[in-house]
């Protein structure tokens, strides 16, 4: 019995520990989100008043940090992914009942019926398309400046 009240309250601090995590990670988002946001308005308004000088190095910290986003978003899910099968799976074998197990089987039986939406997948799309637009946003800033210097 003893064994059965350890295993439950190891369930517990490790369930904590993942809704922990992902609370981390979905503060971190909105901090990536919200500095690209700025980063892209602030680049756009000097774009359209034709300030090149001041446009590039907000595109290279924008590439910068869209791609630092990707990468968190591929180790998030790696991450999150070994806490679910490799942990808290393993520990539910042991008990008597799975309610991870039981809640994602209920999940994907009614998310099955209708289209679902993969929350991580249109992070990585988001990181990924503002990667694309800073580099143009680089692109066009560095091709003016240049020839602007050369009175082309």
């Amino acid at each position: 019995m003893e064994r059965d009240a350890i295993l439950v309250e190891m369930y517990k601090a490790h369930l904590k520990s993942k809704d922990a995590f992902t609370d981390r990670m979905f503060g971190l988002n909105r901090h990536y989100l919200i500095l690209i946001i700025v980063l892209l308005l602030v680049g756009l308004m000097y774009t359209i008043k034709g300030g090149n000088l001041i446009v590039i190095p907000i595109a290279v910290v924008g590439t910068v940090v869209s791609l630092l986003w990707w990468f968190n978003q591929d180790a998030y899910n790696v991450q999150i992914k070994v806490k679910y099968a490799g942990i808290l799976e393993k520990m539910e074998e042991e008990l008597p009942i799975s309610p991870l197990k039981d809640e994602y089987q209920m999940m994907k039986e009614n998310t099955s019926k209708k289209k679902q939406f993969i929350f991580p997948e249109t992070l990585k799309f988001f990181a990924a398309a503002t990667f694309i637009i800073f580099i143009v946003m680089f692109c066009i800033s560095f091709i003016t400046t240049i020839m602007m210097y050369l009175n082309l």
